[in-house]
């Protein structure tokens, strides 16, 4: 039993009066008119044989907020909106506050759950209370899964961990693993078979973020999708790319890859083909191939150790979770393609970390306090401020003037020292409880 009696009792009531308000109205499924000019381009067309029940449609506000849901059945509207829905929302963001579900469902799957309800219990004879019905759908759907992400262009050696994000080779055997079905239907056989064919061309010797979860399947992708967003965006600065201005990775979530790419076709005048060129717009090599020695050395670092260590109790401290949020704004630069965009998203992450408010001045303080905590000499810490002055001014003149980034052998030497700066960062992660007791200690060094 997942709700009290009084829980249950407040719920199935206040259920029972947004099923009472439904707005039915009639409805004809009127041919929607065609346009003029319909595109000859390949679509999928769905009809009714191709819907098995009848859809729930959610209707928004012109500013994106949920102001209504409705579905049809037997040639009527039912709608759910007005002060109704926004009832509907208070009580289903109650619902997913509770502290049996905070962990394991999201409330997107709390609205759809509690919505479905009502559509049940509209076009079916019998069925349960909201609470009952509610526990059952959570007890099929709660469940522990592991949720397979395919990363582009990555390579392993040896499937290895960091954090909570396993990272496995996708294997032919993995993939038939995936589409194995204790069915004797020979057409779904076949059809899995295909499936697990067609997913060994695009995924077969690329890598995997696997994580471990217990909860709901939306919840559980959401969980996952964001620890290994975090997890693959530290793990992009030991690929060696965030230091290197004029090259880009690729390794990203399928899917999210920055694999721009130009396709052209030259024919004669008569349009016979001559040539087709499909190339990509980056010069450099896209994969990021991670062998058993390259990780050897990646794991003997301390840096690593430490934030492995980290992301696996996830339980931050304040210094901790700054530093976390600029390594993932910091990584950004190595997926941009702009030099403009790498710059900014370089000097954004070091001064979320160098400056104590908006108020300081921010040239003089982070290029000092970068100096200062990467640099041991006088004469190398002030070559590190007339950089920082050098790369604020090209950052000016692109932002406020619209003028080309130019001077890369500057901005090279910038894109080097920040990487040392943030791999440096990785070690002291343990030293300090807050970005004020960092920077106190910056200042303590340059005034002492």
């Amino acid at each position: 039993m997942l709700f009290n009696k009084d829980s249950k009792q407040y719920y199935n009531e206040n259920f029972e009066h947004l099923f009472n308000n439904l707005k039915i109205s009639n409805y004809i499924n009127s041919p929607i008119a065609k346009n003029q000019f319909n595109p000859r381009v390949f679509t999928h067309t769905i009809d009714e044989k191709d819907i098995l029940a009848s859809p729930i449609i959610t209707s928004h506000s012109p500013n994106g907020i949920e102001i209504a849901r409705k579905f049809f059945h037997n040639n009527q509207s039912f709608e759910l909106n007005g002060e109704y829905y926004d009832d509907f929302l208070k009580i289903c963001h109650k619902i997913s506050t509770m502290k049996e579900f905070k962990k394991i469902l999201s409330l997107d799957f709390i609205k759809a759950t509690s919505f479905e309800w009502i559509q049940e219990k509209a076009t079916a004879s019998q069925l349960l209370d909201f609470i009952g019905y509610f526990e059952n759908i959570v007890k099929k759907n709660v469940n522990e899964y592991k949720i397979w992400f395919p990363i582009s262009y990555f390579c392993i050696e040896n499937n290895f961990s960091f954090g909570e994000i396993s990272f496995e080779e996708i294997t032919d055997e993995l993939l038939d693993s995936w589409y194995t079905v204790n069915d004797n239907n020979e057409k779904i056989i076949k059809q899995m078979k295909l499936a697990s064919e067609n997913d060994k061309k695009i995924l077969k010797g690329y890598a995997a973020g696997v994580i471990k979860i217990q909860a709901e399947p939306i919840l559980a992708k959401s969980i996952s999708k964001e620890k290994l967003d975090t997890t693959l965006s530290i793990l992009r600065i030991f690929e060696g790319i965030v230091s290197q201005p004029n090259k880009i990775s690729m390794c990203m979530p399928k899917g999210q890859e920055n694999n721009q790419s130009s396709l052209t076709y030259t024919t004669n005048i008569h349009n016979s083909l001559i040539h087709k060129q499909d190339s990509s717009l980056y010069s450099n090599d896209p994969f990021f191939i991670l062998d058993r020695l390259k990780l050897n050395e990646i794991k003997k670092f301390s840096g690593f150790k430490i934030i492995d260590k980290i992301l696996k109790h996830d339980d931050l401290t304040a210094f901790q979770e700054t530093c976390f949020n600029s390594f993932i704004i910091y990584s950004k630069n190595s997926i941009k393609s702009d030099i403009s965009d790498k710059i900014i998203y370089v000097l954004v992450s070091l001064e979320s970390l160098l400056l104590k408010n908006q108020g300081e001045p921010i040239q003089q303080n982070v290029g000092e306090r970068f100096a200062f905590y990467s640099k041991q000499t006088a004469k190398e810490r002030q070559e590190i401020v007339t950089m920082f002055k050098e790369i604020y001014n090209l950052r000016s003149k692109f932002i406020h003037h619209g003028k080309e980034i130019e001077h890369m052998d500057i901005i090279s030497e910038f894109f080097k020292s920040t990487f040392y700066f943030f791999i440096k960062l990785m070690c002291d992660l343990e030293k300090f409880d807050t970005k004020d007791s960092f920077i106190k200690h910056l200042d303590e060094i340059k005034f002492s």
